[in-house]
C-alpha cells in the first residue's frame, strides 16, 4: 500500500523488453490533450494494492500477458497541467503469455536507442535515458514460451535432442476454474488458447478423457478449404482459412499447412452448372474459386482417369487453390503449446462423469478425478456431444456416425493436390511420407465405436480406382475410424446452450478439421462475451427452431445425408 499525497494519483508502470533487447510501448487511444502519444503500459493503482499487485493486473487487462516476477525500475513525482501523478516503474523479469492489444492501441515492439523517434509522454524521458545507460546489464523478461528457432535445433543436436524443454506441462486439476472445456482436441484446445491471448481470461482447464489430439483430430484426412456457397458457412469458413494461412507463425509451430489446392470434379452437366453457382457465390463472398475444363483437369492431375470410358466420366471441376491440407497432430500440439504458455491447464485422462447444474445454471463438472467447479463450461467433444450434454439433461439435434480413412503404402509424389469426387464421395490426397490418403461415406448406422465395417471400406476403394486405376496394384497399409457428430442440416452448431453458463461446439459432420482455427476463435469469444460472434451467429442452436437452416446440400433435415 503507498503513501502519497491525497490529490496524487499512483501509478504503476511496467517495462517488458524482449530477447533482442527491444522495448513494449503503446500508443495513447483515449481522446484527451494527450491522445496520441506514447508510453509504457500500465495504468493506475487502486486503494490498498501494491504496485507489482497493479502492474499485474493492469498488463493482464491491457496487453493480455500475466506477470510472474517483476523488480522496481524507479519511482518519481511528475506533474501534469491537469494532474499530479506518482509513477512507479518496474522492469517485467518473467511473464506467461504474449502481448496482444486488448484494448485497440496500437503495441510495438521498440529499440531502446530508437525510443526518442516517438511522440513519446513527457515523463518516460527519464525512463528512456535510464535504458540506454543500462542497455547492456539489462534483463529481459521470460516467457514460459520457448520460441523454437533454427538456432534452437542446432543447439539441441548438439546434445542428440536429449534437452528440449517439455512443450506442456502436465498439472493437477485445481478445484475451480473461470472455465472448463471439454475435449482436448483441436477444437478444444484452439478455444483455450483464443480465449486466454485474445480475451484475457488465464484461469481455464481443459479435460480430456485419454490423451491429448486422440480423438477425431488425429483421425481425419486432413483437408483444408473454405469453398461453400451459403453465406452463413462461407463467411466462417473463410474466417478459418485465414488463420490456417498465420498458424505457424502465430503458433511458433510448424502445422505443416500446404496450400495445394482442392479439386472438387464434376461428373456431369448439372454437376458443372451447380459448380458454377457456387464459384461465383464464393467469388462474391471474396473467396478464390476457379472453374476448369477436363483438359485443364488432366494437366493438373495426369494420372487422374479423365476418359469418357471411366464410370464417372469428367466433365470439369471447381478447385480452390488457397484449400489444401494441415499436419492433424502438429495442430493439435502446437495449439497445445501455445495455451500452457498462457497459463492454461491441460488435464489429460480426466474423464467428465457428471455436469452439475443448479437453478438452470452450470456450477462445474464431475470427473475420475474429483469435482471441479466453474461457472462456464464448453463441450467440445465432436461425436461424444450428445452424451456429454444428455449429462447436464439437454437432448441435442446430432447423431454420430462412424466415418472410416484409410491409407496406403508410401509411393513417389503422383498426387499434388486434394480430389474430391461428389458422385462416388470420395476424397484423395497424398500425405508428405507418400502415403495415398483417402475417406469416402459414413457407415449409415448410429455409433460411437471408432471402426466400421468392411463393405463400406470396399465402396471407398473402389471408388478410388475408378479415379486412380494406377493404384490398383498398391497395398493398403492400415484404416480407423473417427466418430461424426452428424447435425440436421449438415452445419456446425458454435453458440450458447439453454442452460446458463454452458456452451456447444460441435455438429461438424465431414468438416471439423479444416474448421479448427476459426472455430476455437468464435467459441473462445462466445464463451467471453455469454454471445456469439457474427461470424458464428447463423451457426447457432436456435436455428433448428427458427427453421432458418444452413443445408448447403439442400437434402432436407436428414444427418446421414450431409
Amino acid at each position: 500500500m503507498l503513501n502519497i499525497e491525497p490529490d496524487r494519483i499512483s501509478v504503476a508502470v511496467g517495462l517488458v523488453l524482449d530477447s533482442r533487447h527491444r522495448v513494449l510501448i503503446g500508443c495513447r487511444t483515449v481522446r484527451d490533450q494527450y491522445f496520441g502519444k506514447w508510453e509504457f503500459p500500465g495504468g493506475k493503482i487502486q486503494i490498498g494494492e501494491s504496485v507489482s499487485d497493479a502492474l499485474k493486473r493492469e498488463l493482464d487487462e491491457e496487453i493480455g500477458i500475466l506477470v510472474i516476477s517483476s523488480t522496481h525500475f524507479d519511482s518519481f513525482n511528475y506533474d501534469y497541467p491537469d494532474r499530479k501523478v506518482r509513477l512507479n516503474f518496474r522492469l517485467v523479469e518473467r511473464y506467461s503469455g504474449e502481448p496482444n492489444s486488448l484494448e485497440q492501441q496500437d503495441l510495438r515492439w521498440v529499440e531502446i536507442n530508437d525510443l526518442g523517434r516517438f511522440d513519446m509522454l513527457a515523463p518516460n524521458f527519464r525512463i528512456i535515458e535510464q535504458l540506454r545507460k543500462m542497455k547492456g546489464r539489462l534483463r529481459m523478461a521470460k516467457s514460459p514460451f520457448k520460441r523454437y528457432s533454427g538456432f534452437s535445433l542446432f543447439r539441441n543436436a548438439l546434445s542428440n535432442h536429449r534437452k528440449w524443454p517439455r512443450a506442456w506441462r502436465d498439472p493437477e486439476p485445481r478445484k475451480s476454474y473461470d472455465v472448463i472445456i471439454i475435449g482436448a482436441g483441436g477444437h478444444g484446445l484452439a478455444t483455450a488458447y483464443y480465449l486466454a491471448k485474445l480475451h484475457g481470461v488465464k484461469n481455464i482447464a481443459v479435460l480430456e478423457k485419454g490423451w491429448l489430439g486422440g480423438g477425431n483430430t488425429g483421425r481425419n484426412t486432413t483437408i483444408v478449404r473454405s469453398n461453400y456457397m451459403l453465406d452463413g458457412n462461407a463467411n466462417f469458413y473463410e474466417h478459418s482459412l485465414k488463420l490456417w494461412e498465420g498458424l505457424s507463425k502465430d503458433l511458433n509451430y510448424n502445422v505443416m499447412f500446404s496450400q495445394r489446392g482442392v479439386l472438387n470434379l464434376a461428373h456431369s452437366d448439372s454437376e458443372m452448372e451447380s459448380f458454377a453457382i457456387r464459384g461465383n457465390a464464393m467469388r462474391l463472398n471474396g473467396i478464390d474459386a476457379e472453374l476448369l475444363l477436363p483438359d485443364q483437369i488432366r494437366q493438373m492431375v495426369p494420372h487422374l482417369d479423365c476418359s469418357q470410358t471411366t464410370r464417372y466420366p469428367i466433365f470439369g471441376g471447381l478447385l480452390q487453390e488457397r484449400g489444401g491440407t494441415a499436419r492433424h497432430d502438429a495442430v493439435a500440439w502446437g495449439y497445445a503449446r501455445g495455451a500452457d504458455a498462457l497459463g492454461v491447464d491441460i488435464i489429460q485422462n480426466c474423464e467428465v462423469s457428471g455436469i452439475r447444474v443448479k437453478n438452470n445454471r452450470v456450477v462445474g463438472v464431475d470427473t475420475n478425478r474429483g469435482s471441479i467447479d466453474a461457472p462456464k463450461v464448453g463441450l467440445a467433444v465432436a461425436g461424444n456431444s450428445s452424451r456429454l450434454a444428455a449429462m447436464a439433461g439437454l437432448k441435442l439435434p446430432i447423431e454420430s456416425h462412424v466415418l472410416q480413412a484409410m491409407v496406403t503404402e508410401p509411393l513417389k509424389p503422383i498426387i499434388h493436390t486434394v480430389v474430391t469426387s461428389g458422385a462416388s464421395h470420395v476424397y484423395i490426397n497424398q500425405t508428405d511420407k507418400g502415403e495415398v490418403l483417402f475417406g469416402g461415406d459414413l457407415d449409415l448406422y448410429n455409433s460411437y465405436a471408432q471402426r466400421g465395417n468392411l463393405p463400406r471400406i470396399e465402396y471407398v476403394v473402389q471408388s478410388v480406382l475408378t479415379l486412380f486405376p494406377c493404384l490398383r496394384r498398391v497395398r493398403l497399409m492400415r484404416t480407423w475410424g473417427g466418430v461424426m457428430d452428424m447435425s440436421m442440416d449438415g452445419s456446425p452448431i458454435i453458440g450458447k446452450l439453454p442452460i446458463d453458463g454452458m456452451y456447444l461446439n460441435g455438429g461438424w459432420c465431414y468438416g471439423g478439421f479444416k474448421a479448427t482455427p476459426g472455430s476455437g476463435w468464435c467459441f473462445a469469444h462466445t464463451i467471453a462475451h455469454d454471445e456469439p460472434h457474427e461470424l458464428n451467429k447463423a451457426l447457432s442452436l436456435e436455428r433448428f427452431e427458427t427453421g432458418a437452416l444452413l443445408d448447403e446440400k439442400g437434402s432436407g433435415a436428414f444427418a446421414f445425408s450431409h
